[in-house]
């Protein structure tokens, strides 16, 4: 069955903290140029309005990954983060490991959230 074209919704919740969602909509410009073009698009600057209250810092660190939640959906960036994790062989080291499982888990986290406020 095909996969239906994802639609990032319009409307999102109103930051519970407007300061730190301008906050993270300030952060997220310098992140570079194709960035600060998606900030700049009605339904994104709200949804980074609601993330910039509640997960800055996970937004600001996922970036690439957000890009690809709002381009794709949710589905796709989690199967992607899993896909990436089963990659790294049995054999690696412990901080190797280590380290892709925190950033399956930051991106998996996200893309939960985003999910969850935008109920998608």
């Amino acid at each position: 069955m095909p996969e239906l074209r994802f639609a990032l919704p319009n409307a999102w919740a109103l930051p519970a903290d407007p300061m730190a969602a301008a906050r993270l909509c300030e952060r997220f410009d310098p992140l570079g140029r194709p960035e600060a073009r998606l900030a700049g698009q009605v339904n994104v600057a709200a949804l980074l309005d609601c993330l910039g209250a509640n997960s800055p810092e996970l937004a600001i660190h996922e970036a690439a990954s957000l890009q690809a939640f709002i381009g794709q959906g949710p589905n796709r960036v989690v199967r992607t983060a899993l896909d990436e994790l089963g990659k790294v062989a049995p054999t690696s080291k412990q901080p190797r490991v280590a380290a892709r499982l925190r950033k399956a888990k930051r991106i998996i986290a996200l893309a939960c959230a985003i999910a969850d406020i935008g109920e998608l």
